[in-house]
């Protein structure tokens, strides 16, 4: 039996002051849950039933345990003297898959009264022994909904094969995308499915990704609002390869469809000068407005540099655009 370990994960939590999180991927002994319970000073219903502990989270006001209630994944709150505000249990089966459980990285956000939890169903009868086991067994996962004051399930997901989870918080959502390991699969993780929570726990949306969507194109993109992103298309060289067209997608999520396309020019004091070169730095999204920064350089050649050349920073520039229409509003040195 590996000795219990204690591990800082990061998820978001509001009120918190610490987040501490054990870690324990075999069965958990009776006498070890029995510990477990009693450093804590929790008091579960049913801790007879208890035959796994994965997850402690143990805040100043609350107190979160979850891993295995008799077959079902089992997760419970507590306040801060150790009293039981709720216990869920997922009872959920998938075809001949009859056991499931929550584990040390099951929880992919908090906010305020809205908790979202990612639960195994396997074959295995208990939580695997050693990491690469998990990747020789059969299984599936689901991410769960619930309200983090009364323990209400709000909403469950499609099952799907995919044993990673990363949630981004937008504007008044989360957007999660889920995947396989690069463990599971060798090489990068393959986003798969992508999903959507609003921070009331009220709406939801989920849908796979098609043939012609990249799995990291929303990785860095930035959202216009929760079901909308700005995501870059091309550029194109123009007037004598010093000055270049950049085309960018308003694009919607959601539905997968295109809302509109908008063109800016990264051009300068000095363009008509040679050796002058612009390259695109940031762009994201204030209030209504698309911001797009560039810069422009002098290059010269160096016998120092790796490349061969330096650059010379010269000015600064930015775009601002309505999100809306894709119309350009002020083009400015910065």
């Amino acid at each position: 039996m590996k000795k219990v370990i204690f591990v800082i994960i990061s998820i978001v939590l509001y009120g918190c002051s610490k987040n501490e999180v054990i870690e324990n991927p075999d069965v958990t002994p009776p006498s070890d849950i029995e510990k477990i319970i009693s450093e804590l000073k929790i008091k579960p219903s049913n801790e007879k039933d208890i035959t796994y502990i994965g997850l402690i989270i143990d805040s100043i006001s609350y107190k979160i345990v979850g891993g295995k209630m008799n077959n079902n994944a089992w997760l419970a709150k507590f306040d801060a003297n150790g009293k039981e505000i709720f216990s869920y249990q997922f009872k959920d089966n998938y075809n001949e898959m009859k056991n499931s459980y929550v584990t040390f990285n099951a929880i992919k956000f908090l906010d305020k009264n809205v908790l979202s939890f990612v639960v195994w169903v396997t074959d295995y009868p208990n939580p695997p022994p050693t990491i690469s086991d998990s990747y020789n067994m059969n299984f599936v996962s689901r991410l769960c909904v619930i309200d983090f004051n009364t323990g209400k399930e709000l909403h469950k997901f499609s099952f799907v094969k995919n044993d990673e989870y990363k949630a981004t918080k937008t504007f008044y959502s989360y957007f999660i995308e889920s995947y396989l390991s690069p463990v599971n699969i060798g090489g990068s993780g393959i986003v798969s499915n992508i999903y959507s929570v609003s921070l009331d726990g009220k709406k939801y949306w989920e849908r796979k990704l098609n043939e012609k969507e990249n799995s990291d194109l929303y990785k860095h993109a930035p959202f216009i609002d929760d079901e909308n992103v700005v995501l870059f298309k091309s550029k194109e060289a123009v007037y004598n390869l010093t000055v270049y067209s950049y085309k960018y997608i308003s694009f919607n999520i959601k539905n997968s469809s295109i809302n509109f396309e908008f063109e800016v020019l990264l051009i300068g004091d000095h363009y008509t000068e040679d050796n002058i070169v612009y390259d695109a730095d940031k762009i994201y999204v204030v209030d209504n407005i698309i911001k797009i920064e560039y810069n422009e350089y002098k290059r010269s050649i160096s016998i120092k540099s790796d490349y061969g050349f330096d650059y010379t920073l010269l000015n600064r520039y930015y775009y601002e655009i309505d999100k809306y229409s894709g119309k350009i509003i002020i083009h400015s040195k910065i």
